[in-house]
């Protein structure tokens, strides 16, 4: 039995946050609305579009693009296509509620057989800390040099004066020997090892408790196909339920297992070396991250922590937050890759925005994608920046098939995505620098803040017996994917990768229309990596303001939502996401990395 936690529980009576949802009527239980999304994507009247809250609130809380992995959509369609087809009057309407029958049907078939994933053997640093020596430590470590299938990095600090023998356990090519007396947590001891950990997991067994030989097969199991941050073994208050209040969980502390990723980004927002690993899990459910706990099977064992809350310090993007060492003390480098296709106001705020970032240079590769006004003004005056490398396409390829034309031209190990429309907040680049760095991960993407269009991001209507007025939530967040349903889970606007994955991975792909490769190939990309091994680091903190407006690629009539291009690109996604998810590939062939760098040039300055 596990339990999924993502923090505080939901307020079932307040607002949603969905700008699709309208005419919401009742209360509770009975509360109603029309969905515009489903009228647009069935070609059916909104008045017949009527979906119950509990439906709304699964499909709020689904960031995915894929229909057949949504939670809701297949089984609604397929409800609704099974009664219009049997009144349809014309072939026409026959033959168009028969096609959403099929796709909804294989969608519910697919989902109730989860393909299995090839095996994959994880590998996780055990820090192990002895400072007793009457201890169970040696049954421990045995215990943890023979796991199943499992590949444990044991890292064995030794905090005592007197001399150990350690002749039974060596050579062992996965034992690291520490002998260090001054380290009062495990946090701290983490720090200190830090440049000796390889692995994307760490975990903090007991020197008192010998776990199981699968023990730590099962843990990295779970992070990997539930999309946690951390796991743990949690004591339940009676044999049915969980306590639904955080600071009442009861948990086993030598059974937490994190990724290194998400203690760097603890780190950057409150976690010090003086906590203790309980505040991790506190922490990760204070900014609602996905915790993953496995019930105790068993007598109540006597090594148990209540989850405290941690200090106010810990707010995200707050002013108290303490900097972080691990921040780069002087200024890092970082390629940058900035298309845009006229706009030039939005253009220039994005270039500002890169030109004033703290603690890191961006090299900027700014990209004149065919816009239809002209640009040589424009792009001369950048083209005299020290900063910026300044090109021109023949023909408008899109975002996508930009980048992976100025690969050749990087200049750093990093690079980085801006979109032409957003502004990267000052400390966006050496963020990302820090946390690649201190994850040893390919892949960093955190949260947008959004602005713009007050049109666009309109305030979601409630109808009550008061008419409430709502704003949208002002933030969207990346976040770690369910291995056997991944879809869209990084924000684009935020990703800064290491330049030689990119080249490994083939880069971006190409649908091979115009509208289709200006949708969801970031997407592609992402279940592609993912798929690939390639080690993500996903943060908590807002890095970039991402401009809703009408004119966006997911707003405009030809490539947003509900349009054929998309539509059609999202089909491609899935497809290529099933070969990816079920079997062993070579990811370049499905890049385009190469295959349009004929149509960008460097920009000639007149003389």
């Amino acid at each position: 039995m596990t339990a999924h936690v993502t923090g505080n529980r939901a307020n079932h009576s307040a607002p949603l946050d969905c700008l699709y949802r309208t005419n919401v009527r009742g209360e509770g239980d009975e509360e109603s609305a029309h969905c515009l999304l489903l009228s647009r994507i069935l070609s059916e009247s909104v008045e017949h579009c009527v979906v119950a809250r509990p439906l709304c609130e699964a499909c709020v809380n689904h960031t995915g693009q894929s229909f057949a992995h949504h939670p809701v959509f297949p089984s609604y369609v397929f409800e609704r296509a099974c009664e219009r087809s049997a009144s349809a009057s014309t072939p026409e309407s026959v033959a168009h509620w028969n096609h959403w029958l099929t796709k909804a049907e294989a969608a519910i078939v697919e989902a109730s057989q989860p393909a299995a994933a090839p095996r994959v053997i994880p590998a996780c640093d055990v820090i192990l800390c002895v400072t007793d020596l009457t201890s169970l430590w040696r049954a421990v470590l045995e215990s943890l040099l023979e796991q199943e299938d499992a590949v444990p990095i044991v890292h064995l600090v030794i905090r005592c004066e007197t001399q150990v023998d350690l002749s039974a356990f060596t050579p062992r090519w996965n034992l690291l020997v520490h002998r260090w007396e001054d380290l009062p947590t495990l946090i701290a001891t983490t720090i200190r090892l830090w440049p000796m950990l390889a692995t994307e997991s760490l975990t903090f067994p007991s020197e008192h408790h010998p776990p199981e030989r699968g023990w730590l097969s099962g843990a990295m199991g779970r992070l990997r196909e539930t999309g946690a941050v951390v796991t743990a073994t949690q004591i339940l208050q009676n044999a049915a339920t969980a306590s639904p209040e955080p600071e009442r969980w009861t948990i086993l502390p030598d059974t937490i297992a994190l990724r290194r990723a998400t203690l760097v980004d603890m780190l950057h927002h409150g976690l010090t070396a003086e906590d203790s690993t309980a505040d991790i899990v506190a922490l990760a459910l204070r900014q609602k991250q996905r915790v993953e706990l496995e019930a105790w099977r068993g007598p109540a064992p006597s090594h148990t922590v209540t989850i405290s809350s941690l200090a106010d310090n810990t707010a995200l993007n707050g002013s108290s937050r303490p900097r972080c060492s691990m921040l780069p003390d002087t200024a890092a480098q970082c390629d940058v890759v900035l298309p845009f296709h006229g706009q030039l106001d939005y253009v220039r705020e994005a270039l500002e925005s890169l030109l004033q970032q703290e603690r890191a240079t961006a090299i900027i590769h700014l990209i004149d994608d065919a816009s239809p006004d002209d640009t040589t003004a424009f792009l001369d005056e950048w083209a005299q920046h020290p900063q910026l490398r300044v090109y021109r396409n023949r023909e408008n390829v899109g975002q996508f098939q930009s980048f992976n034309n100025v690969a050749g031209y990087w200049e750093t190990d990093l690079v980085a995505v801006q979109d032409a429309d957003d502004i990267s907040l000052p400390h966006r680049l050496a963020w990302a620098i820090a946390m690649l760095h201190g994850s040893g991960a390919d892949y960093f993407g955190a949260a947008v803040e959004l602005f713009g269009d007050e049109a666009v991001i309109r305030p979601v209507m409630h109808e009550t017996a008061v008419l409430e007025w709502t704003p949208r939530a002002s933030c969207r967040r990346s976040f770690y994917p369910e291995w056997s349903r991944a879809d869209y889970f990084l924000e684009n606007p935020t990703a800064v990768f290491r330049a030689a994955m990119f080249r490994r991975m083939g880069g971006y792909a190409d649908f091979g229309d115009r509208f289709m490769n200006r949708t969801s190939l970031d997407t592609e990309f992402q279940l592609r990596c993912l798929y690939s091994g390639v080690r993500f680091a996903i943060s908590q903190e807002i890095v970039t303001r991402y401009r809703v407006h009408a004119s966006s690629a997911t707003q405009d009539r030809a490539t947003g939502w509900g349009s054929v291009a998309r539509s059609e690109s999202i089909r491609q996604v899935e497809t290529r996401c099933r070969l990816f998810r079920d079997h062993q590939f070579d990811p370049r062939p499905f890049g385009a990395l190469g295959r349009y760098t004929h149509l960008t040039e460097r920009w000639r300055s007149a003389p």
